[in-house]
């Protein structure tokens, strides 16, 4: 066999091999990637929004109770938000007209005819009979007061 002949038988069987040695590399990696498992565990993320209006019951030890509960859970309270908001419900229906009529704002303060309702007051009723702008009452207050919803019903006497 020549030098020629054997480098080159040489080259052939080292290549031979590099081959195998890369397949049997690429094999054992994809059969690897193909065994592997994925678990994502996210921090739990808590706002509590605690909304209180008239009750009976105490409050004073909620945010301690609740997250030393949630501690119990291994929750960490770096990540729990607690938020209190009062809710007052005013009902004019319930009030008393008179008082709404004397002590409440006519609004709007504007003086110009386009406002001027000429509201009257009939036992338990606060009426108009005046064609105008939108007008009415504002109790002051609620001047303060924010993320309210009002709901109103309109009767027209004719």
């Amino acid at each position: 066999m020549s030098r020629r002949s054997s480098t080159m038988f040489l080259i052939f069987t080292i290549t031979i091999i590099i081959s195998f040695t890369l397949q049997t590399i690429l094999n054992s990696v994809i059969s690897a990637t193909q065994n592997v498992g994925l678990s994502v565990t996210p921090k739990p993320e808590i706002d509590v929004i605690l909304t209180k209006g008239q009750t009976g019951t105490s409050l004073t030890y909620f945010e301690r109770d609740l997250r030393e509960a949630l501690k119990a859970l291994n929750v960490d309270n770096n990540y729990v938000n607690i938020s209190a908001v009062d809710t007052v419900l005013v009902d004019s229906n319930d009030a008393d007209a008179a008082t709404i009529f004397n002590t409440w704002e006519k609004y709007p303060n504007i003086n110009d005819s386009k406002f001027q309702a000429n509201w009257q007051l009939s036992g338990q009723e606060i009426y108009t009979t005046a064609n105008v702008h939108w007008t009415g009452f504002w109790n002051k207050k609620a001047e303060n007061d924010s993320d309210y919803t009002i709901e109103f019903d309109v009767e027209n006497r004719r």
